[in-house]
This record gives structure tokens, sequence and C-alpha cells, in this order.
């Protein structure tokens, strides 16, 4: 299955760039194949748009916002946040403006941090909740947003993979040398919705150590709680039953094409590491999410829905569901 077999995947939002980033100059972005601009409108809300002109097909990326409006760098086409054409410079002042000189628009929205878009714009599904990304007893970072060259489902089956920590982390998060799961293993799905546990072995790092020690040479028993709300967005909570420490992991892939992905990370905690400390956890995420990305980048994008189509074993439990859940939404199952 290849990301463009999935029509239903329209109806969800994705995050396309950091909200501080976008300004007065329009952000480029691509989603599932469909080139867009996003700007900052004059209520400091945003808008998101086709990226090209409907005068000649300049990009739009390389104009500006004036007024909250989008002007095209080639002629000075207006654009408003609904994508009519407000101004035409050389049609003079008062003259009409033709619906079809317009372009496509598409919702934007702000959270987390965030510009969130989607391109189906009636029947979305909502933006993920994400509860402590919003909740006074968290702080939240954001780790990173970049462009994979890996297809969206490998990027969250590999979330979802509790067991390959022990092996691609093996020199960072995770040990070979205790690979098992402890005694709590559970998985749910309805609809396309999945919910999971797993307990597992993990190393003491800085960031269970809150960035004050933990040079990796211990192991400690760790609990991942993961909740998939979409296709490709999911909440897991690394929780240290020994300390009461909870590392939440907010993952989101934003699908750019069968091939290329925007992988964007960001955490919450319930501690207060000073600055210097939390520098320590984020980087400390960064080379997992490293890891990962070396190993998914030259796996092939075609992702197989059919269960039977590879091995697997008792640890793989959560990703079939995901499976499953793929196969249903794409109405294949």
């Amino acid at each position: 299955m290849l990301v463009e077999d999935i029509p239903a995947l329209r109806n969800y939002w994705y995050p396309v760039a950091y909200a501080d980033e976008v300004n007065s100059k329009p952000h480029a972005a691509r989603v599932l194949f469909t080139d867009i601009v996003v700007w900052r409108t004059a209520d400091d809300s945003f808008a998101a748009s086709t990226a090209v002109c409907a005068h000649r097909g300049a990009p739009l990326d390389m104009g500006w916002v004036e007024d909250g409006c989008l002007v095209c760098p080639y002629h000075g086409w207006r654009y408003d946040s609904d994508g009519r054409c407000v101004s035409i410079p050389s049609a003079g002042p008062g003259a009409t403006i033709p619906k079809r000189a317009g372009i496509e628009s598409y919702p934007a929205r702000e959270r987390y941090g965030l510009v969130w878009i989607n391109l189906n714009g009636t029947d979305a599904e909502p933006i993920p909740e994400f509860a402590e990304a919003e909740s006074p007893d968290f702080i939240v970072a954001h780790e990173l947003m970049e462009v994979w060259n890996a297809s969206a489902p490998q990027i969250l089956e590999n979330a979802l993979d509790v067991s390959h920590v022990a092996w691609v982390h093996r020199d960072s998060a995770g040990s070979s040398a205790a690979p098992e799961f402890g005694d709590e293993f559970s998985v749910d799905r309805t609809g396309s919705t999945l919910t999971f546990a797993v307990e597992h072995t993990a190393r003491v790092t800085v960031q269970k150590a809150g960035g004050g020690g933990g040079d990796g040479s211990e192991l400690t028993q760790r609990v991942s709680y993961g909740v998939l709300p979409n296709p490709f967005a999911v909440r897991i909570a690394l929780v240290y039953p020994d300390t009461g420490l909870i590392h939440v992991l907010f993952k989101t892939a934003t699908p750019v094409d069968n091939e290329n992905t925007l992988f964007c990370q960001f955490i919450a905690r319930n501690d207060r590491p000073e600055q210097g400390q939390m520098e320590k956890i984020l980087n400390m995420d960064r080379r997992v999410q490293s890891e990962d990305r070396a190993l998914l980048e030259r796996i092939a994008p075609d992702y197989p829905l059919d269960v039977t189509a590879q091995f697997h074993t008792k640890a793989d439990k959560v990703t079939l569901e995901y499976r499953r859940a793929l196969a249903t939404l794409s109405g294949v199952e």
C-alpha cells in the first residue's frame, strides 16, 4: 500500500510548520501530493491555499503578506484567507474581479504551537487531542520537524514498535541484552484508534535522570502507554514507575507523497528540568530519532497491509493492529 492508495487520508489534519515561524512571508509546504502555502492573517490567525497564482502560475511562497492578504510576487494579485482574489493592480481601482481569478483555500488552525491544515475542509476529523500538551502540570518542548525520505505508515509503525528499542537504540535508549517485554502488554483497536501498553527495559539516560545524570550504564523498567487517535499521529507516555516521571512523546507524520514525510516530535514532562538539563534531554530524543531515520529511509515505501505478507511474532501485536486499522481505512479489509 502506498499513501496515494488511501483517499480517506485527506480527511485528517496535518501539521506543516511551527506557528512562530509563519510571519510576514508565506510558508511553503506539501501535503498528500498537494503544494500549499500558509500565512498569518490580519487577525493573527492562519490561512492556507494552493501554492500557485491563478494568473500565470507563479509560486506564491515567493510573495509576501500585506494587510493579512497573500500577494503574488509576479503581478501583485492579492488573495484573502478564503482564496478570493481581492485586487488585480493592472485592472485598475474598482475593477470587477471574476470568481475564477481566485485560488483554492484550505482550513488552517494553530494548536500545540503548530500550524495544522486539512485538505478536505468540510468533513474533517478533529485535530488530535494531546491532553498533556495543554496541561499546567506538564512542561512542553518542541524537538524537531524535518522531512524524512520515508513513508508515513513506516514512520508511525516504527513509533508503535517498542521491540525495536532494544536493537536500533541499543547504544542510546535501549539494550540488546534485555529485549523481552515485561508483564504488561496489551493493545485495543476501535476503528482506526489504537491504545496500547508495553512494559520494557530502557537505559537510565538523561531522559529519565532529568538531564542531571544517567550515563546509560544502568537499566530500568518503564511502561509505554500509547494512543493513536488517527493514522499518522501518536501520543506515547513513557512512565517510570520507580520515580513517577512521565515523559510524553507526541509524534506526527505529515505525508508529503508516497516516499517523503514531514516528521514532527514534541514532548511534555511532569518535572521541571533546568534549561541546561532540558537541552540534554531534547538532544537525547533527537539522537534516538536520528537512529530511526537512518533505518527507515532504507525501507521501501510500499507498506504491506496484508498481515500474511511478512512474518510476525507476539511482540508485533501493536503494529499488526495498526496494519488492520489502515486496511479498514483503505477499504481493503
